[in-house]
C-alpha cells in the first residue's frame, strides 16, 4: 500500500506531459539521470521519496501563483510544475549558466508550459498573491533578507500563502531567516531540516506523509 502522498505524485506526473533528458555526455549526477526517461523520474521522486516534502507542500497550499527565488538546473522548478499544473511559476535567476550537464539555467524546467524562467535580480521581483515562495538564491545574509522581505510583500494575503527557505544549516542563511521571522513575528516551523512560515500548521504535513492510501 503506498502513500496519499505518493498516489498524489503519480497522479499529477503522469497527467502533465514528460519530455526525457537525452544528453549522453552530460556527467552522471542522480537527479539528472532520473529525468531521462518517466519511470525513473517516478522511482526517484516517488518511491524513492526525493519529493515528498514539495508534493505534501503542493497538496497543502495548492498554490496559484509560485515564485522560486534561484533556479539553478531548473530540477525543483520542473517538480512544482508538475505538482501543480494549474498554477504559474516564475523561477528567478541572474546567472545564464546551470553548472550541471554544461547546460542553460533551468534546462529541466523549460518545456512546461506553466513555468516562465526570468533571469534578473530577485530583490526587484514584484508578484502579486504568490502562495509558494521558495528562497534557494544567494545565500548571503544580506541577500537572504532581502528575499525574504520581497517574499513577504508578495505574499497571498487573501489566502493560504507559505514561504520557504533552503540550506538553513547554513550560518548566514539560519542569521537571515531568525532575523527575518523576528521582524514579521511569526512563527518558524521545520518539516525536516525545512524551514517554512505559512498559514497552515506542520502538523498536517506530518499527517500527509504518513497516510496511506485507503483503496
Amino acid at each position: 500500500m503506498i502513500s496519499k502522498w505518493q498516489d498524489f505524485f503519480i497522479d499529477r506526473v503522469k497527467s502533465t506531459p514528460f519530455v526525457p533528458l537525452t544528453r549522453r555526455d552530460m556527467e552522471y549526477c542522480v537527479t539528472l539521470e532520473a529525468h531521462t526517461s518517466l519511470e525513473k523520474y517516478i522511482h526517484f521522486y516517488c518511491h524513492e521519496g526525493a519529493g515528498c516534502f514539495w508534493t505534501v507542500i503542493s497538496m497543502i497550499f495548492n498554490p496559484k501563483t509560485i515564485v522560486e527565488f534561484g533556479t539553478a538546473n531548473g530540477a525543483t522548478t520542473n517538480l512544482l510544475a508538475k505538482l501543480n499544473p494549474s498554477a504559474i511559476i516564475y523561477s528567478i535567476d541572474h546567472i545564464g549558466w546551470a553548472g550541471t550537464a554544461d547546460s542553460a539555467t533551468g534546462f529541466l524546467a523549460k518545456a512546461n508550459e506553466n513555468v516562465n524562467l526570468i533571469m534578473e535580480n530577485s530583490r526587484e521581483f514584484e508578484c502579486k498573491d504568490v502562495g509558494l515562495c521558495f528562497i534557494d538564491a544567494d545565500h548571503s545574509k544580506e541577500s537572504v533578507l532581502s528575499d525574504s522581505r520581497r517574499a513577504w510583500k508578495n505574499r497571498n494575503v487573501k489566502g493560504d500563502w507559505c514561504i520557504i527557505w533552503d540550506d538553513y544549516d547554513w550560518e548566514s542563511v539560519k542569521e537571515a531567516v531568525d532575523q527575518f521571522v523576528s521582524e514579521v513575528k511569526w512563527e518558524l516551523q521545520f518539516t525536516g531540516k525545512s524551514p517554512i512560515i505559512g498559514t497552515k500548521a506542520m502538523d498536517e504535513f506530518n499527517n500527509l506523509v504518513k497516510e496511506r492510501r485507503t483503496t
